[in-house]
């Protein structure tokens, strides 16, 4: 799953100030967005599960931020990514749960 261990994930999840249902939405949509036939990893799998993430913490009002992204993910894994769900999101927000 996204090149990422599922803690990982868990963990990123909650220091963007997630409840766990949310993150499991995440990375249920992560899936379904990924074994789309018609994915054509516009993002890698470790930026999609980032900007599925993203979604959900925006969409639960954590008040996550691109730049907040960029310097937790930095402060994880040593280098900082932007969410940008622009580039997927017409073609495959349809699978977001």
């Amino acid at each position: 799953m996204s090149g990422m261990r599922e803690k990982d994930i868990f963990a990123l999840g909650i220091s963007f100030g997630m409840k766990p249902l949310d993150i499991n939405k995440a990375i249920i949509s992560y899936t379904k967005i990924r074994l789309d036939s018609d994915w054509s990893n516009v993002r890698g799998d470790k930026r999609l599960i980032i900007d599925c993430l993203y979604l959900y913490a925006k969409k639960g009002h954590t008040g996550i931020s691109v730049e907040k992204v960029e310097k937790i993910t930095m402060e994880l894994f040593g280098v900082g990514t932007k969410p940008n769900p622009n580039k997927w999101i017409a073609a495959h927000g349809h699978l977001l749960v």
